[in-house]
């Protein structure tokens, strides 16, 4: 089950009690039951009475359990959004040549990270293999560390090593399980890729993503 799920859970849950709270107000202020005894409106409004006090007592064991699963599920979402250093969806599945993937990030004390990256390909993608190259900036602008990366996606046949799901072929690529930085400062994460032809088609999606943070 998805946070979103959860949400239209949880709504549902408000919307019924908002409901079931006006026929019961209804009931109280606007029907007088010896006068209308007979009346089949009040007939069917304590049939929704009877309905509702039924329905909010089993609701109330299933709003608790919804709002937990809200809680959690956020914090779920919140701590993989944290761990990824960049992640981008492209537009079209088209990725620009000049289209760097940035992001600065703050680092307080000596850190090590655990990066990995994960790349989503449409069958419209031409090539067997995707050329990249990482690189980390200081403040100041200057290299601090820069490695290229070619990473195979097919085999000789020209079949994908990875089953298509949703569409896409997705591949998850180690990139360094011990990268160091000692000082603090802002430093500037950035991919770039390396093919032949541009722009790039059929690259819907990529995250880099830091291993230590996910697995905190």
């Amino acid at each position: 089950m998805t946070s979103k799920a959860v949400y239209k859970g949880i709504g549902f849950s408000l919307f019924m009690g908002v409901f079931f709270g006006t026929i019961f107000w209804v009931e109280k202020h606007f029907f007088d039951a010896k006068k209308m005894k007979n009346s089949p409106i009040i007939v069917v409004i304590q049939f929704f009475c009877i309905f509702a006090r039924f329905f909010m007592l089993k609701m109330k064991k299933c709003v608790f359990i919804l709002l937990l699963l809200g809680l959690f599920l956020t914090g779920c979402n919140q701590q993989e959004k944290n761990s990824a250093l960049i992640q981008r969806s492209f537009f079209n599945t088209m990725w620009e040549r000049f289209d760097y993937l940035r992001n600065d990030v703050e680092i307080k004390e000596e850190t090590t990270f655990d990066l990995s990256m994960r790349v989503s390909f449409t069958e419209d993608y031409p090539y067997d293999y995707f050329s990249m190259v990482f690189t980390v900036f200081t403040n100041e602008g200057n290299p601090y560390r820069s490695k290229g990366y070619k990473f195979s996606l097919k085999d000789k046949e020209g079949h994908w090593n990875s089953e298509l799901k949703d569409g896409c072929y997705t591949f998850d690529f180690p990139i360094n399980k011990q990268f160091l930085i000692t000082d603090p400062g802002i430093y500037r994460f950035q991919i770039e890729y390396r093919m032949p032809i541009t722009p790039l088609v059929g690259i819907k999606e990529l995250t880099l993503t830091d291993n230590n943070l996910k697995n905190k």
